[in-house]
C-alpha cells in the first residue's frame, strides 16, 4: 500500500519530494475511489475517509508522518477484518 510506504520516516518524505508532491493528490484519488468501492460493497469506510484527510493534511511535515502511519495501520486492520 502507497500509504505504507509513505509511513516509513526519511524514505516516505524523500518519495513525497522527490515526486514534487504529486504523490498527494494521486493519494485523494485513491482515497476516494476506495471510498465509493467500501460503500458499494458495504464494508468499513473509516480507513479510506482518512487516507483523504491525510492526503489533504501531509504537506505538513510531522502531521503528515502520524497521519500516514495512522491511516496505514487503519486501513490495514480493516483490510485484515473483511
Amino acid at each position: 500500500m502507497l500509504e505504507t510506504i509513505l509511513a516509513i520516516p526519511i524514505l516516505g518524505a524523500m518519495i513525497i519530494l522527490f515526486s514534487f508532491w504529486l504523490l498527494l493528490p494521486v493519494e485523494i484519488a485513491l482515497g476516494i475511489i476506495g471510498l465509493m468501492m467500501s460503500k458499494k460493497a458495504k464494508t468499513k469506510k473509516t480507513g479510506h475517509i482518512l487516507q483523504i484527510i491525510t492526503g489533504c493534511i501531509a504537506w505538513i511535515p510531522f502531521i503528515g508522518w502520524i497521519m500516514h502511519l495512522i491511516s496505514a495501520i487503519t486501513l490495514w486492520l480493516e483490510w485484515k477484518k473483511i
